[in-house]
């Protein structure tokens, strides 16, 4: 018998497509890597349209694959970059905003790769973790930034791209914050993407991911 890990998470994920297009060029997958790790990643393919889609999608979705089989994320995301720059002949890029949580250690790392700044809500109060790197595709080597957390119970953390950044600007932190009380992470997601979308013309893809970080049900207490 094997101890159940101390945690769990929920996800939630909601988008919106560019006012003009027929397909979002953002991509998210959430992905089991083992038994104790999951992991959570959004990807903006360059521009918008069908096109942006299948790089976002040849980003999140070969790197999650990767990771899953366990190959280590440097060498998957190295792999995918070099996929990226040697797939044809015009440039083809994505950004790559990963999401890894170790269920029974509570220790989140953080992967960014061109990607915007991630938030985590706990408590009320909003912590922001940015990073300056380039997206996926563009150069040999490209390494993302990575940063490690210990997460606890409540925490939620939120990635968006950039169509949902740029247009809450320096209220991102603050549209999160008055979030706290919606427990529910797809919810919170919605809400994010129809506080970026308004009433008007949507003028970037725009999608918002979320993790909530919560105690593992007590009646599944082991695994065979």
């Amino acid at each position: 018998l094997k101890p159940k890990p101390a945690y769990d998470a929920a996800f939630g994920i909601a988008s919106a497509t560019k006012t003009g297009e027929i397909a979002c060029g953002d991509t998210h997958s959430v992905i089991k890597i083992d038994e104790r790790t999951f992991m959570l990643a959004l990807s903006d393919g360059m521009g918008s349209g069908p096109v942006a889609r299948r790089e976002s999608q040849t980003a999140a979705g070969l790197a999650g694959d990767l990771m899953s089989i366990g190959v280590n994320e440097l060498d998957a995301l190295d792999c995918v970059n070099r996929l990226l720059m040697y797939k044809s002949e015009y440039d083809m890029y994505a950004t790559i905003d990963a999401f890894t949580f170790d269920c029974e250690s509570g220790m989140g790392r953080f992967l960014k790769l061109g990607a915007p700044p991630s938030y985590i809500l706990r408590r009320g109060e909003v912590i922001e973790l940015r990073a300056e790197t380039l997206p996926i595709g563009i150069i040999k080597g490209a390494a993302p930034a990575r940063q490690e957390l210990e997460l606890s119970e409540g925490d939620r953390i939120i990635m968006a791209t950039d169509g949902v950044t740029d247009a809450l600007g320096e209220s991102m932190a603050e549209r999160i914050a008055a979030l706290y009380e919606c427990k529910d992470p797809e919810k919170m997601a919605e809400e994010l993407i129809a506080l970026s979308s308004g009433e008007g013309k949507i003028n970037d893809d725009m999608s918002v991911a979320v993790a909530l970080v919560q105690k593992e049900k007590k009646d599944r207490k082991t695994d065979v």
